[in-house]
């Protein structure tokens, strides 16, 4: 059954699989040493696993969407060119060295204020030279870049690898099968990125699907969620819907007085932006 399948439908999988692999073992590396998750419930547990693995899956589809729509146009004749080559390679490499610098850089956004790195998080490029120089002084920065570069050429080779084992032995098919197989995989891969049988695909907002806020933080993934913030990033407190509709929503409640309410709610937002602009320079609240 596998051999009449097309090299290059093949090639697209393999990287797909090999991707989620990589993905799902940083979920491997948060929940060992950063998801606060001993007091949680195991079925809610088990739950985020399952979600976040679907989170992965479609951040894996996604990632090689571009890629895999090249390759179909191409089909037989990609394995032909040694210019294809590079430019998968080139792609390939670089998608894995971005989603590595997105999970380097949520681990230590976690570390400093326990949620998941978002689009928030650009306001330290505001003053790029303090951060940088904060980064420099906090993390084996140089030692990174080093890693980076070792696991760049693992990559590209793996890269090269792949596409000389799918480049050999390939089997002549007609216009027809190529249309068929093109169609399939398009729709498999777009399964992927949607990850739903409803009207409404997988959305981040369903990471958030416990009281447990550890729970919701390891469900996310943080690639995905970083650019699906972007739509609220900007959005702050409107204080005076807030005095309009609060009177409404303590009375289905059952909250206390509104002035009690308003004040502490500013005093908690103040302290805890007092504290998230007092941890970039890793002083403590």
């Amino acid at each position: 059954m596998l051999k009449k399948i097309p090299n290059y439908i093949k090639y697209i999988f393999t990287n797909v699989f090999f991707l989620f692999i990589y993905i799902t073992f940083f979920r491997a590396l948060f929940y060992l040493f950063f998801a606060q998750l001993e007091n949680s419930v195991a079925a809610e547990i088990q739950k985020a696993i399952l979600l976040g693995v679907r989170f992965d899956l479609k951040l894996a589809a996604l990632t090689f969407f571009p890629l895999a729509i090249f390759v179909l146009i191409l089909n037989y004749r990609f394995f032909e060119n040694k210019i294809h080559k590079n430019i998968a390679a080139i792609y390939v490499t670089l998608s894995y060295l971005i989603i590595t610098l997105f999970y380097i850089f949520d681990f230590g956004y976690y570390e400093y204020l326990s949620i998941r790195l978002d689009a928030s998080s650009l306001r330290f490029l505001s003053n790029f030279k303090i951060s940088l120089q904060v980064l420099i002084e906090s993390y084996p920065v140089y030692k990174g870049l080093i890693g980076l570069l070792i696991l760049s050429f693992v990559i590209y080779k793996y890269t090269n690898f792949v596409f000389n084992i799918f480049s050999k032995a390939q089997h002549k098919i007609t216009k027809k099968t190529k249309t068929m197989f093109f169609i399939f995989t398009v729709l498999i891969l777009s399964f992927g990125v949607y990850k739903s049988i409803t009207h409404y695909p997988l959305r981040w907002s369903e990471a958030f699907f416990s009281k447990n806020i550890a729970i919701n933080q390891f469900t996310l993934n943080p690639v995905l969620y970083f650019f699906d913030s972007f739509a609220f990033r900007s959005e702050g407190v409107d204080l005076e819907k807030f005095k309009t509709y609060y009177p409404v929503i303590a009375k289905h409640l059952n909250l206390p007085q509104p002035f009690s309410i308003f004040v502490s709610v500013i005093y908690l937002y103040c302290e805890f932006s007092l504290c998230r602009s007092l941890l970039i320079f890793k002083n403590p609240c």
